[in-house]
């Protein structure tokens, strides 16, 4: 989960919220990639590509304007599932939806709210973390070259009256106070004398003249990621980190908040790593008379609460259990944030009886919501039944055994790309705009020929396809699952080439 500025305090604001999500109808949320969506979390959903389109045409493009229209109607578009799981499930406050409720209902003819995440660049290589959001996990841990970086003096330079109309500008990560081009929307802001409203997400690693600067000019408000009570912990989590600056920054930026009536949040990844730290944590945030903004996380699996064994997530409630009695009542502002993060710890644990999981329930929910694409205007064929589909993919997830690659297909052109770091060198974002059936053609020129396997029909709607390409090394398999419905593809591989983009 990747979300990480929202606040118990907002929700206590906020007015009765839209049926599902405001996040189309006020945000743009531009990624690492150049690609543009609604909110961080929806990586699959994109309103366009700022590498070729420009601002405006993405934001009053049919992209966008088809997915705020199926939320206004209620339900969820392709890429939402995080929502369509969790709001049904009584979970709403834990997802991204609840701080679009700020806004009225659209349409807006500018956005109210833009959320840059304009580059990888970071100090810190968190376990949980990867090459795609950090440039140090890149370079030292993956061995990947530099992430291309889409955003030019072009887009800048397109900006400015996007700027004018904005009431809320969210700034990611990477680390924002290491990013140039943060610093260059900071100065736009600046020279126009904007006074929007300035959240910026970090790992409170950097205080210096210059971030001093920038968060007394624009009154800065803080979510400072702080994944550990303890040093031990944290610096195992946040490896390249150093728990004893990381606080003294902290406190740099709570009082710079306070200085000028800015807001300060604590936010805490819930991990395997550090669950046992919870509760502490919790009493620093007491003593600092802060928010905490306990984050569960989902993905990766390895590092998710989310994905443990029954027996243990069961050994963690009990454990979590037996702290609670003496624990709760020394809780101030932040016991419903422990009531919140435990709560759904053994609501997931009670749902292991029902052989329960994510991928099957958002299979079930988006069924049952027939939310097939909102710019999709054929009729939909029948939907296969939400079993076949996620024990497909799950049986494809074991036999590839690493991330598979996920696209949604509209008309059969390829709208969106999910990649794992698998398939990096075969450019899948740059298959966005493409047909589906210029994937193998793609394939073959960085890995050798591929020779397309039949088509088998695995429940009605539902279709698997398993093809091998010849590479310099050897057969490379691919298996594809596709779902007429919602138009989502998985693909998954095996003996994938680490050098593959050399044929090309």
């Amino acid at each position: 989960m990747r979300r990480r500025f929202w606040t118990s305090d907002q929700v206590e604001r906020a007015p009765q919220p839209a049926a599902t999500c405001r996040a189309p109808s006020v945000a743009m949320q531009f990624s690492f990639y150049g690609t543009v969506h609604a909110c961080c979390e929806n990586g699959t959903n994109s309103y366009g590509d700022i590498r070729h389109q420009t601002i405006a045409e993405i934001w009053n493009g049919m992209p966008r304007r088809a997915m705020a229209a199926a939320l206004d109607a209620g339900t969820y578009p392709l890429g939402c599932d995080l929502c369509a799981v969790e709001h049904p499930l009584g979970n709403r406050g834990q997802t991204p939806a609840p701080p679009f409720d700020r806004f009225p209902d659209g349409p807006h003819e500018w956005p109210r709210q833009m959320e840059f995440t304009l580059s990888n660049r970071c100090n810190l290589m968190c376990i949980h973390c990867n090459g795609d959001n950090s440039s140090a996990i890149r370079s030292k841990r993956e061995g990947r070259p530099k992430m291309e970086q889409p955003y030019g003096d072009d887009f800048f330079a397109q900006l400015p009256p996007f700027l004018d109309h904005l009431e809320v500008v969210a700034f990611l990560g990477g680390e924002p106070f290491l990013a140039p081009e943060a610093r260059r929307v900071w100065d736009l802001l600046l020279e126009r004398g904007l006074t929007p409203e300035v959240q910026v997400t970090t790992n409170a690693t950097v205080w210096n003249e210059r971030v001093e600067h920038y968060a007394n000019r624009l009154k800065m408000n803080f979510a400072v990621s702080i994944d550990g009570a303890t040093k031990e912990t944290y610096e195992r989590v946040r490896e390249g980190a150093n728990f004893e600056r990381v606080l003294q920054v902290r406190d740099h930026m709570l009082a710079a908040a306070r200085s000028y009536g800015g807001y300060f949040q604590l936010n805490y990844c819930l991990l395997p790593a550090n669950w046992h730290e919870l509760g502490r944590f919790l009493l620093q945030a007491d003593e600092l008379d802060v928010v905490a903004n306990i984050i569960p996380v989902f993905q990766p699996g390895e590092h998710s609460l989310f994905s443990l064994p029954a027996d243990e997530l069961a050994s963690v409630v009990a454990a979590l259990g037996d702290e609670e009695t003496a624990l709760r009542p020394r809780l101030g502002r932040n016991r419903a944030a422990w009531d919140t993060a435990v709560g759904q710890l053994r609501a997931e644990l009670a749902r292991f009886s029902q052989r329960w999981d994510r991928s099957a329930a958002v299979a079930s929910v988006r069924a049952a919501n027939q939310t097939a694409h909102a710019i999709d205007r054929t009729p939909a064929p029948e939907p296969e039944p939400a079993s076949a589909a996620a024990q497909a993919e799950a049986e494809l997830r074991s036999w590839s055994q690493d991330a598979c690659l996920t696209l949604t297909l509209v008309d059969g052109i390829v709208n969106a790309v999910d990649p794992p770091l698998w398939c990096a060198p075969l450019d899948p974002l740059g298959w966005i705009g493409r047909p589906a059936e210029a994937i193998a053609a793609t394939i073959a020129e960085h890995v050798g020929p591929v020779e397309l396997g039949a088509i088998t029909e695995v429940a009605p709607g539902l279709v698997r396809r398993e093809s091998v390409a010849t590479a310099a090394g050897g057969p490379v398999h691919f298996r594809v699952v596709f779902s007429e419905r919602t138009g989502r593809m998985l693909m998954g591989t095996r003996n994938f080439p680490v050098d593959a983009g050399s044929q090309s």
